[in-house]
């Protein structure tokens, strides 16, 4: 009788493993390093000015150049990227990192920053800050979103407060870019400055959107492609009503009808990544 019990209460238990919900794939972190806790720039590329005010280093909190100018404060764990915004131009203080973006997801970036200046020793041209997207490996920029711009015409001392910027990436799902923080420093030595950057993050999840985007990429049968995105919006709407088991058998459907078209409508590589991100959905 005990074993009898005991065998009942294995199966029930294997029963309950066997239709518990899996988890959802947590969003991959394509930034190494991205808030500098290794105190060194371990996974990224460096490029500071010939001749620089602060050269371009990883620092601790509370540093500062003087003039007034703002104190290193790390807004995740206890480092940042740090420079003197200044130096001896025209030329430029650089900090990239080359990331690969999974087909059939959407990457969303985000980073904090800080840009403080005293340009008392008369400049003539701005100084800049910007983000840009170049291919991987560099090249002419894909995307350059100006982040900062003295403005000497004004007021000579300048400090954007504590930033945080965000980014979609998403266009370049399924390619290798470089992500750059590029400054331009036009004249020598024309007042003490100060830059910092931190909390560096990539996060790259699937959708159904996303999915969608990418079965219409890959798939050589239009109507294919519409029968599948069908299913993914009604996962979609399912999900959205809470409805996590429905989702979950439309997302098998999905699947089945991809390994149909497996060799047909897609490649069997391109049909092992749509269910893989299926998925991921589930």
């Amino acid at each position: 009788m005990k074993k009898l019990f005991a065998a009942v209460t294995l199966a029930c238990a294997a029963v309950t493993v066997a239709f518990a919900p899996a988890a959802p794939a947590a969003p991959q972190q394509l930034i190494v390093n991205g808030s500098f806790e290794t105190g060194n720039f371990t996974g990224w590329g460096t490029d500071d000015i010939g001749i620089p005010f602060v050269p371009l280093a990883v620092r601790g909190a509370g540093f500062t150049p003087g003039f007034g100018l703002f104190a290193t404060a790390p807004t995740d764990g206890s480092f940042v990227a740090d420079n003197g915004f200044d130096g001896c131009g025209p030329d430029t203080i650089a900090l990239w990192q080359d990331v690969s973006i999974p087909a059939g997801v959407e990457a969303t970036l985000t980073f904090d920053w800080r840009v403080g200046w005293n340009l008392f020793a008369g400049p003539t041209l701005n100084r800049s800050l910007d983000f840009r997207v170049e291919p991987g490996g560099g090249g002419a920029p894909l995307q350059t979103t100006n982040l900062v711009t003295t403005n000497i015409a004004s007021n000579i001392v300048g400090d954007t407060g504590p930033q945080s910027s965000t980014f979609d990436l998403s266009a370049h799902q399924g390619s290798t870019i470089r992500i750059k923080l590029q400054a331009t420093i036009p004249e020598c030595f024309t007042g003490p400055a100060h830059m910092q950057l931190d909390n560096v993050s990539l996060l790259a999840e699937a959708s159904f959107a996303s999915v969608c985007s990418l079965v219409e990429q890959y798939s050589t049968e239009p109507g294919i492609a519409h029968s599948l995105c069908a299913k993914l919006q009604a996962a979609a709407a399912a999900d959205a009503r809470g409805s996590t088991k429905a989702a979950d058998n439309i997302l098998d459907a999905f699947e089945h009808e991809v390994s149909a078209q497996s060799g047909k409508a897609f490649t069997a590589a391109q049909a092992a990544t749509l269910i893989a991100l299926a998925e991921q959905l589930k």
